[in-house]
């Protein structure tokens, strides 16, 4: 019997009894035999009435299953959903066999696809369905691209080669990791990964687009002798823990937080971005060393347990750098870099440091305490007081001038604050109100509150998407259940007769070492989606 790796990282599939809760509430419905269908999860729980089983995701992108004298082993790339879609319908393939789906409205056909899309992998229609404008980035085992959809959108997609996948563990790992992560999150300030395609040579990864890096932004205002503002940074800062408390919240630590990481997705939002090195929280285990140096928390370069807060240090060292245009950590050679690094020498008494204000101060001190204990959690951040002071609208590239001759628009006649009869600290005070509210009220702003209005309205609509998503998951992991405690029943009495070699042959049943669900699973499928209403199938033999 195998043991558990301790670098498995484990995503369990709901239930069927999670099912049964949605089908009071799902309109979806099917008729007929639907083929096999299976979730990237890195680890499947099967539950039987004797016996539990789990298939666990190795390091060489193999399914291993537990619980048993025979190891099972199954390839994770030839183990995937097929699937093409339109507006009007989507089709689930494998093999020679096709489900066509079309739903009673166009806007629930739109809802499906989009979860779909985000749980399955779509194999050759990538050109056909995006037009590659220009190469944007060329790594050493990645190629990035913008692209255009048939509706002139634009995204990023970001290709790698099969053959690197397969030969180098850790750039398969790494790509899989940031898939299964990114599946989970949804936030406005977390890049989103729309789509995930293969050919026979390449995986693509569909992204949401940016404009650009927040390091590009920086390095054009220390051209321009220019710098960000404090009620700028405050805007960036606050985005940027907003997205870190939310994948905390799901256990995901970036371990990477740093100015290339963190796109421009317009003048006043930010995308964190770059889920490569990311991982799940663990609290038994020591991480490895990850991150860019300059920039990583103390903690993980002394080889000690660390935890999200590392994310809060690095973040830190991003406030600091736009906030005084000096590093943290300086050095001539990335080893010089490191060592100030691991050591922890900050410089608190340099002048631009000093030149900032009290809030500002205080604010880095904290985020930068080297005693992971003192540092707050990005939870925490969000209630800082220089957070607190963000322009909720500002404008990330283009610094506020506000004008000092700005008249008392609210007044019966257009005045200056001199001419009022009025302490001078009240009429300070009248100043610095008139200056915030001529900050805020402009026509883009108002365009951007007016936007804002019709996200409130959508979100009216997020009940039905979320009964959508968890539909989706969860209709998967009950055909995956379903079959794999019929497969047991008829493992458990040919066990002690059958072996397996390494490779995934078996002088047993082929199925066993199959996670793809077969026919009698399709009429399961279809039998249990009945019950819920809403789009109408056909068939392609």
């Amino acid at each position: 019997m195998l043991q558990q790796s301790q670098q498995i990282d484990y995503l369990y599939i709901p239930t069927s009894k999670n099912l049964q809760q949605l089908l009071k509430s799902s309109t979806f419905w099917t008729i007929g035999n639907i083929q096999a269908t299976h979730l990237i999860k890195s680890q499947l729980l099967v539950r039987t009435k004797n016996r539990n089983y789990e298939f666990a995701l190795t390091n060489n992108g193999y399914f291993i299953k537990f619980g048993t004298r025979n190891t099972k082993y199954c390839d994770l790339l030839n183990n995937i959903y097929i699937l093409t879609y339109t507006d009007q319908y989507f089709t689930i393939r494998s093999h020679d066999r096709s489900k066509e789906y079309q739903s009673i409205n166009q806007k629930q056909t739109k809802i499906w696809i989009e979860y779909l899309t985000k749980f399955c992998i779509i194999r050759g229609e990538v050109y056909k369905r995006f037009k590659f404008v220009n190469q944007i980035s060329n790594g050493n085992y990645s190629k990035g691209y913008l692209i255009e959809n048939n509706k002139n959108q634009q995204y990023v997609c970001k290709s790698f080669q099969k053959v690197d996948l397969q030969s180098v563990i850790k750039l398969r790992d790494s790509v899989i990791g940031e898939i299964l992560l990114l599946r989970q999150v949804n936030h406005p300030n977390i890049i989103k990964l729309f789509e995930i395609h293969e050919d026979f040579k390449n995986i693509y990864l569909i992204y949401e687009w940016a404009k650009g890096e927040l390091f590009q932004e920086f390095q054009k205002t220390k051209t321009n002798k220019s710098r960000f503002t404090e009620q700028q940074v405050s805007h960036i800062m606050r985005q940027i823990f907003l997205g870190l408390s939310h994948i905390h919240s799901l256990n995901i630590i970036h371990r990477d937080i740093k100015l290339e990481n963190i796109l421009l997705k317009d003048q006043s939002s930010i995308l964190i971005a770059d889920f490569s090195l990311a991982a799940k929280k663990l609290t038994k285990f020591e991480y490895k060393k990850y991150g860019t140096p300059g920039y990583i928390a103390p903690e993980v370069l002394n080889m000690k347990v660390y935890n999200e807060k590392i994310d809060v240090f690095s973040a830190g060292v991003v406030a600091y750098i736009l906030l005084t245009q000096k590093p943290v950590f300086s050095g001539s050679t990335i080893s010089a870099i490191l060592n100030q690094n691991t050591a922890g020498k900050i410089d608190f008494d340099n002048p631009a440091f000093i030149n900032l204000s009290k809030d500002a101060q205080f604010f880095l001190r904290k985020v930068l305490s080297l005693q992971e204990e003192q540092r707050p959690s990005a939870f925490d951040c969000l209630e800082s007081s220089f957070l607190k002071n963000s322009f909720q609208l500002n404008q990330i590239g283009s610094p506020i001038k506000p004008n000092l001759d700005i008249r008392l628009s609210y007044l019966s006649s257009s005045v200056l604050p001199q001419q009022i009869n009025l302490s001078k600290a009240k009429r300070k005070s009248m100043r610095q109100y008139i200056l915030l509210k001529q900050a805020i009220i402009t026509e883009k702003q108002k365009s951007l509150l007016m936007q804002q209005i019709a996200e409130q309205q959508n979100e009216e609509e997020d009940s039905e998407q979320l009964i959508v998503q968890e539909s989706v998951k969860n209709i998967a992991g009950s055909f995956y259940t379903e079959k794999q405690q019929e497969n047991t029943k008829h493992n458990d009495s040919d066990e002690d007769s059958s072996g397996e070699s390494m490779n995934g042959s078996s002088s047993g049943s082929e199925d066993d070492s199959n996670l793809f669900l077969e026919e009698d699973a399709y009429q399961n499928l279809s039998s249990k989606i009945t019950q819920l209403g809403g789009l109408q199938i056909k068939i392609k033999r």
